[in-house]
């Protein structure tokens, strides 16, 4: 890691904690180097990544507190901890509330978490804040997991038919390759698919395909 980039460690051992809290007892404005360290280890170090916003909300946080709860919230899924994940995105959205002018992912990060672990207790709020938020979707990735989420619940819920066509709707999105952005044709495009959230919406939309050849036999 060079030296301005001290504060974007992707991995974390004594030697870098030493040198990363040395380059920050000199920072003026410490609680954005805690946040964006703490960015870049929710996934590879969850629990660096929270013990570093504890210190980040500690000294007062900054504007951008949405983003410092939903990095929290990404740390508690990368602990298997989704009570504690699911009260962070919701931290996310109070304060979005809030602080309208600074957004995060947890408007359709929050109803995957729900959708995939089968929250069922949380479908209607998670269904609230796909609909509160639909205005906000922007790449292909928010496509894919606004229209799964909404398809994997609608599809718990016993309701078939809406669930197929949201599923459908996903995996169009899935198949888009270009963000939309002229300078930024990448961001934001979905990668892999193969995991359970992909397969169980391949599963819902095949159904209805499958009728559809029955129906034209």
């Amino acid at each position: 890691m060079g030296r301005d980039n001290w504060w974007r460690n992707a991995s974390w051992n004594e030697e870098i904690e030493a040198a990363f809290f040395g380059k920050l007892a000199r920072a003026k404005n410490k609680t954005w180097y805690l946040r964006n360290q703490a960015r870049a280890l929710a996934s590879s170090c969850p629990e660096v990544a929270l013990r570093l916003l504890d210190q980040y909300f500690a000294l007062g946080g900054d504007l951008d507190q949405a983003e410092a709860h939903f990095y929290r919230a990404r740390a508690h899924i990368a602990l298997r901890d989704v009570d504690a994940a699911v009260l962070a995105f919701e931290a996310v959205l109070a304060r979005e509330d809030a602080m309208p002018n600074f957004r995060t992912w947890a408007f359709h990060e929050l109803p995957v978490l729900i959708a995939t672990e089968r929250m069922s207790a949380r479908y209607d709020r998670a269904i609230e804040v796909l609909m509160t938020h639909k205005d906000w979707l922007t790449f292909p990735v928010q496509l894919y997991q606004w229209h799964g989420a909404l398809a994997l619940i609608l599809h718990e819920q016993g309701r078939r038919s809406e669930a197929e066509n949201e599923a459908e709707q996903a995996l169009a999105a899935a198949k888009m390759t270009h963000s939309g952005f002229q300078h930024h044709p990448n961001v934001g495009v979905v990668g892999d698919t193969a995991d359970e959230f992909g397969n169980r919406l391949r599963q819902i939309a095949g159904r209805r395909r499958s009728g559809l050849r029955w129906w034209r036999k």
